[in-house]
């Protein structure tokens, strides 16, 4: 499988301004060296608590926000280099579905006018061959040609998120940045998304990067999962052996806090984690995880823990497993 996106070292750091003068006293470290690749036509899941830094992540790959440091590279495109014109012309190929379906969608537009506006803005087609393009759009997703008239507030917010799917889908994007899609339906509606995006992923052939902070939800789409705390990745592995031998200790305290349906099994809550995420304003000293971590060493207070391949496929960033490399 080819190599769609490769991230490497990327940072993102925002400015503290503070004093009479508003200098600048410090940094959010928003992303902090980070590197990953996606694959064409996977599913790339990132997870982590809020405030780790994965939304930021897919903003960076979008170019929505502008880099601090490091590669983005985009079908062989170097993304934090290109002008304003060639990042117009990478988000026919790059976009994004919203958190929540009700703010990301204009109130005062048909349905029409939403799926259209891609199409005018990246100059497709004429008003014949983009109304077609429309309604052959608004079907795939699982809603009627009579819905096009209606408002988004019209609708539920399952009918909204799929709404703001075909937008996604208008330009036929090779990569969608799917930020929390589902966190803002009912259960039992993200489920029926979630089947609709891996219908849609089969048809167009496209590749995701699905980002949640359900471990369980992540688990449903994802092939492989990168799990994300406090701007640094700390674990990335295929999702079924992320699942069945977490290595990282943040990674097995997120696993023990996904809810057993099964009463008779108890929840190994044990493990959940304790205190709050720390600021990325101030991150802690070598690990950014020991001030939370129950297996905290001395080493883990001072050095941070290099992101290395400990199996074929499987990384981690975790001190745990330094001395089982050199043996």
């Amino acid at each position: 499988m080819s190599t769609l996106v490769e991230v490497k070292n990327l940072k993102k750091y925002f400015p503290i301004t503070g004093g009479v003068l508003d200098r600048k006293i410090g940094d959010i470290k928003a992303v902090d060296n980070i590197s990953f690749t996606i694959r064409k036509g996977e599913t790339l899941g990132l997870v982590g608590e809020s405030g780790s830094g994965k939304s930021t992540t897919g903003r960076l790959l979008l170019r929505l926000l502008e880099a601090t440091d490091g590669s983005i590279t985009f079908e062989e495109k170097e993304v934090t280099k290109l002008s304003t014109k060639e990042v117009k012309a990478l988000r026919e190929d790059m976009q994004l579905i919203f958190q929540d379906p009700f703010a990301s969608l204009n109130p005062r537009h048909t349905v029409e006018k939403i799926l259209e506006e891609p199409l005018i803005v990246h100059k497709k087609g004429t008003k014949e061959e983009r109304k077609k393009m429309v309604r052959k759009m608004i079907e795939v997703v699982g809603l009627d040609s009579y819905h096009l008239k209606r408002y988004p507030h019209q609708f539920s917010g399952g009918q909204r998120q799929r709404i703001g799917i075909a937008r996604a889908l208008m330009t036929q994007p090779k990569l969608i940045i799917a930020d929390e899609p589902v966190s803002a339906l009912d259960v039992s509606i993200q489920s029926q998304v979630l089947n609709l995006l891996k219908d849609l992923q089969e048809e167009f052939k496209l590749t995701y990067l699905f980002i949640a902070h359900d471990l369980s939800v992540v688990r449903q789409i994802s092939d492989r999962v990168g799990v994300m705390y406090l701007g640094t990745l700390v674990e990335l592995t295929d999702a079924e052996k992320l699942y069945e031998k977490p290595l990282h200790p943040y990674t097995e305290a997120l696993l023990s806090a996904v809810p057993i349906p099964d009463p008779e099994v108890k929840s190994q809550s044990e493990d959940v984690l304790g205190g709050e995420i720390p600021s990325p304003s101030n991150p802690p000293k070598g690990c950014v995880f020991h001030t939370r971590c129950k297996a905290c060493m001395e080493i883990c207070k001072k050095v941070r823990p290099e992101f290395k391949e400990m199996e074929p496929g499987h990384y981690v960033a975790c001190h745990l497993y330094e001395e089982d490399m050199q043996h």
